[in-house]
């Protein structure tokens, strides 16, 4: 069996579960994920679900602290692609066609461009949750702005886009 290195994300996945006395069963079944599922991800075996992150803010009730790191975690691991869930938002035509926008244009902006965006949408989504904003869609995009930005940075050549990292 090939030996797989925990991603960011995995840690922070593996660290949650730990602090909560959750063991890999109990943390599946509150997730409505399969063990398997699970203990992939938290391995870096297997990419990130696209709605797993949602679900760990949701029934872990993670403040915005524990929110951005695992924001951060995720951003920092490497996907080969981003699915956008629209959730709530499934049949709001501006919201898609945000989505589609940004999964589309990113690749033409510069790093600096990519980080300004995705710290205005984080500021403005980080005061809606402090007004008990329960939609993390607008978040969501900016992690996949972000997370996209990372990996095209990387897939070019560029891995420290000068000592810079997101």
């Amino acid at each position: 069996m090939q030996s797989v290195n925990p991603t960011s994300y995995g840690k922070f996945l593996k660290r949650l579960r730990v602090d909560t006395g959750d063991t890999l069963n109990a943390m599946a079944q509150k997730l409505e994920v399969s063990v398997s599922l699970l203990s992939s991800v938290e391995s870096g075996a297997r990419e990130i679900p696209p709605e797993l992150s949602d679900k760990i803010r949701t029934v872990y009730r993670l403040n915005a602290e524990a929110s951005d790191a695992l924001l951060k975690a995720e951003c920092e691991t490497l996907h080969k692609s981003i699915a956008i869930s629209l959730g709530q938002h499934e049949n709001d035509e501006e919201f898609k066609k945000a989505a589609i926008s940004i999964s589309r244009d990113l690749q033409e902006l510069s790093l600096p461009d990519v980080q300004k965006i995705a710290s205005d949408v984080h500021q403005k989504a980080q005061t809606k949750r402090e007004s008990e904003f329960s939609g993390w869609a607008a978040l969501g995009l900016v992690a996949v702005a972000l997370g996209v930005g990372i990996a095209l940075a990387s897939s070019s050549g560029n891995k420290n886009n000068g000592g810079e990292n997101p």
